[in-house]
């Protein structure tokens, strides 16, 4: 599993090039939200540090909140058609801290606990002695199910759209079955020869150059992997993504459960997978869904890890049968 990382931090560092838009402060990617005051935002203090926040709310703040969490590598871009549920939620969009167009953060920022802090600070802010409905995807699934283990009396209903393991033992299995690096294959040794050109000495640079990872083939979680479907992201957030995944793991194996307290969670949780892909249906019915004292698994046909893209009128079809809301 070292090597795996080993071989991400080197993906990372030799992305794929592509046209510049110099219209963005800094030229390579959007600036954060510190850097341009135009952005929605707010100021969150965590970790002992109070950082600007990309966030954007929809719908009236008297209805139920719903917080969605994106994914690694990722912001809440991909997410903005699901302010459709704003009929009925007070629907809640953020960069986490470290990612996107939110503030970067150090290495001492970076850990479990202060995702669980983050989440509680947004609630107080957001939800003041309420619970809410979170939904998370991908990465952003996971800390849901950690929030769900460490808050449960916090959340009224959680959905999980394709998370990978949510321990130690799923993790391994959900990297196995989905990452996939061809050192000879033409995607490959086109990124590789751009590192020479540009090296990685800031986050903006990094950033860039892991937008590419989210365009490669390699990993195994689309229904077509050598031709991924788009995945509109402003900007990635690869920094905290390598401190993160390091600090998830004791050696070379993973070494975390973020399901340590979902029995205590009671109302039925919705977890959700593509057909297609290494951790899609059949990967989340097997190792996920027993975590759960109550799990509705349900399965998005013709659709991978983007599933929230892909299939965005099944899926919000989907939520709109489960979220109590609109019962």
């Amino acid at each position: 599993m070292k090597k795996i990382l080993g071989l991400l931090i080197l993906a990372l560092a030799c992305a794929g090039c592509r046209i510049v838009d110099f219209d963005h402060a800094g030229g390579l990617v959007p600036p954060t939200a510190e850097r341009d005051p135009r952005l929605p935002q707010i100021r969150l203090t965590v970790a002992g540090h109070e950082r600007a926040i990309h966030l954007e709310t929809f719908g009236q703040p008297d209805r139920p909140a719903l917080f969605i969490l994106h994914g690694s590598l990722g912001d809440y871009r991909p997410f903005l058609s699901y302010q459709q549920l704003a009929d009925r939620y007070f629907v809640v969009l953020w960069d986490q801290r470290g990612n996107g167009l939110s503030e970067r953060v150090t290495e001492a920022e970076i850990g479990s606990e202060f995702v669980i802090e983050e989440i509680d600070r947004l609630r107080e802010r957001f939800s003041p002695g309420r619970p809410i409905t979170l939904m998370g995807h991908s990465f952003g699934a996971m800390y849901t199910a950690l929030y769900l283990s460490a808050r449960p009396q916090h959340v009224q209903q959680a959905i999980l759209l394709e998370p990978a393991g949510l321990n130690s033992a799923g993790m391994q299995v959900a990297m196995d079955r989905s990452f996939q690096l061809d050192l000879l294959g033409p995607t490959f040794a086109a990124r590789s020869w751009q590192h020479t050109i540009l090296a990685p000495a800031d986050h903006d640079q990094l950033d860039y150059k892991a937008l590419s990872i989210l365009k490669g083939a390699n990993m195994q979680y689309f229904c077509d992997p050598a031709n991924p479907p788009d995945w509109p992201v402003w900007r990635s957030g690869a920094y905290y993504d390598l401190i993160r995944n390091r600090k998830l793991m004791q050696g070379t194996k993973f070494s975390f459960d973020f399901a340590y307290g979902l029995q205590n969670f009671e109302p039925e949780v919705l977890l959700v997978g593509g057909a297609c892909g290494g951790i899609g249906y059949d990967f989340q019915r097997e190792f996920n869904a027993p975590l759960f004292r109550r799990c509705r698994v349900e399965r998005i046909e013709n659709a991978g890890h983007r599933l929230v893209t892909e299939q965005f009128e099944a899926v919000i079809a989907l939520l709109k049968t489960y979220l109590s809301e609109y019962q």
